[in-house]
């Protein structure tokens, strides 16, 4: 009776220590999954998800508006020191040291879909249509145009014989009826074509070409009826940056260097706020993202550091408007390779940012236009790589 009763001891002992081996190994088993990236949070870096079969993109409605307002990271108590100069070691400037609020002042709702997906492209409004030009894409239609009363896109033409119709190239904007849009890059190939398209007779022409030593990632705004032309990458794919300044006057056809910004950046945000003209973000080398930020006087031909991007930012070139009597940025990646959702509004007479509320998706290299007080947001990179989403932003009720 006793060796039964032993026996039976034994192997109720045997089966626990079995259950309890069986449970440790799922437990492990469970660990190395995620440490593995079998389960990948919401902020995952780009780069990290890019090409899986079931990318995970995050899920913006689970934001709750307490100040930080993006999808990703990046907080508002980031720190960091104001570049001031062309030190390469300030790259690593992670935004500003101010307290930086959030004010829900802009409501964002899906817009039309572009026909093809687009990134690193010029978005300019012009006679009500919002034109998209010089694009990367999935090639299907490299240039498309937006019939605002209609909310629908249509293919543009392609450009005629002795253009390049592959270029990509980001610097430009409207001056009366025609889009000027300069310095690009095929590849490994530079140029420094200008083109221009007249919007009323659909017609493309070619004018004096860019002067400076940029061959891509500049950025470019209007002011007076003149394009002003700023940075960009020393070399393709150099990730290197340089500093020099143009002003292209379309009534005389010639071009004036200016006095160089006080850093060298590519692939940055900029506009002309109130006349004064705003340069932010981007990188100077290595593809570390800039916070630093400057302003120009066009009256004095100077520039000065202003309050630096409560988030280092590049991939912005074409995300940097005038809304709302301020400068707005809106996306763009992080130091971290995370797209961002943020917009973030700088007021000149506080020197001071502002969190206003994100868009729906983050994205880099997209393009945004300000079209009489509501934004457009357009295509670019995201967590699905090429984009064709589209978002408008309008102030609320009341703002």
């Amino acid at each position: 009776m006793r060796r039964k009763a032993f026996i039976f001891l034994s192997t109720l002992i045997s089966f626990a220590l079995l259950f309890y081996a069986v449970s440790c190994q799922s437990d492990e088993d469970k660990t190395k999954d995620t440490l593995s990236g079998d389960a990948i949070p919401n902020d995952t870096a780009a780069s990290d998800i890019t090409g899986s079969d079931s990318p995970i993109s995050p899920d913006a409605s689970d934001d709750v508006n307490t100040g930080d307002t993006g999808g990703d990271t990046s907080s508002v108590t980031d720190t960091g020191t104001e570049d001031t100069g062309g030190d390469a070691g300030a790259n690593n400037d992670t935004g500003s040291t101010a307290d930086v609020g959030f004010e829900s002042r802009i409501e964002w709702q899906d817009g039309p879909s572009t026909l093809d997906k687009h990134a690193e492209g010029i978005a300019a409004f012009a006679g009500g249509k919002i034109y998209l030009l010089a694009i990367f894409g999935t090639s299907k239609y490299k240039r498309e145009v937006l019939d605002i009363s209609e909310g629908k896109w249509n293919p543009l033409a392609d450009l005629p014989e002795g253009f390049n119709n592959d270029m990509s190239m980001r610097a430009g904007g409207v001056i009366g009826k025609s889009i000027h849009i300069v310095n690009g890059h095929y590849w490994f190939t530079p140029y420094t074509d200008h083109y221009v398209f007249n919007t009323e007779t659909q017609e493309w022409s070619k004018k004096e070409p860019y002067p400076g030593d940029a061959v891509g990632k500049s950025c470019a705004a209007i002011y007076d009826g003149k394009l002003y032309v700023a940075g960009g990458e020393k070399a393709i794919n150099s990730n290197t940056a340089v500093s020099r300044f143009y002003r292209y006057d379309p009534a005389t056809g010639e071009w004036t260097e200016l006095a160089p910004m006080k850093q060298p950046r590519a692939d940055f945000a900029c506009a002309f706020v109130n006349g004064k003209f705003h340069v932010a973000g981007g990188y100077q080398e290595s593809k570390k993202p800039l916070a630093s930020h400057e302003i120009y006087d066009t009256e004095k031909n100077e520039w000065r550091d202003a309050e630096p991007m409560p988030v280092a930012a590049y991939e912005i070139g074409n995300a940097g408007i005038e809304f709302d009597g301020k400068f707005v940025i809106i996306g763009g990646k992080d130091g971290a390779d995370l797209y961002l959702d943020k917009t973030m509004a700088y007021d000149q007479t506080t020197n001071m940012w502002t969190y206003y509320d994100s868009i729906k998706n983050p994205r880099a290299s997209h393009s945004v236009v300000n079209v009489g007080g509501t934004i457009y947001v357009i295509g670019g990179f995201g967590y699905y790589m090429y984009t064709d989403s589209v978002e408008i932003g309008s102030l609320k009720a009341g703002k």
